[in-house]
């Protein structure tokens, strides 16, 4: 009885959350963008907005938007972003955050969008072509999940420095 209501609490602790959604922000300006090619294959395009459209660390509120250029399945989505954090993060549970963003996110169609929003309170909120899908309560996640595309070991360091507005 206990295991069962211990997997009760976990599974409605990661399912998204109507009335804890929040609408995309719309008083944030631009930072930067850049767009994602690995060989000759465009990736996504990635926009970054932040409340005065000014880049000084990663700290909310910042808005990372990408627009994929390809289909991308979730299995490789969730692949990738583990490689990227497991490289970057500091804190957190691992686990828990790849099972939190395997019910999140979707299979990525070409031209859609996947959109993640660091709240100032360090929560972090997820958007499929501008619709909420869900939420991430641990403050560790954002500032580790942007530093994949903001941080100083970024994996792709021109695409950071275009980002966050310098060049």
């Amino acid at each position: 009885m206990r295991k069962l209501l211990s997997l009760l609490v976990l599974v409605l602790w990661m399912m998204p959350s109507v009335a804890n959604s929040i609408p995309v922000p719309d008083v944030l300006l631009p930072v930067g963008k850049a767009k994602l090619k690995v060989l000759w294959f465009d990736i996504y395009e990635a926009h970054l907005f932040s409340h005065d459209g000014t880049f000084t660390q990663i700290q909310g509120p910042l808005y990372l938007k990408l627009t994929y250029q390809r289909d991308i399945s979730k299995d490789d989505l969730l692949k990738e972003t583990k490689a990227q954090l497991i490289e970057l993060a500091a804190d957190g549970d691992m686990t828990l955050w790849m099972q939190r963003l395997n019910i999140l996110w979707p299979e990525i169609k070409k031209g859609d969008s996947l959109s993640f929003y660091l709240a100032p309170s360090g929560k972090g909120h997820f958007y499929h072509n501008g619709i909420y899908i869900g939420a991430m309560a641990d403050p560790n996640f954002g500032p580790d999940f942007l530093a994949i595309w903001l941080g100083e070991k970024s994996s792709f360091p021109k695409m950071t420095k275009q980002l966050i507005g310098g060049g």
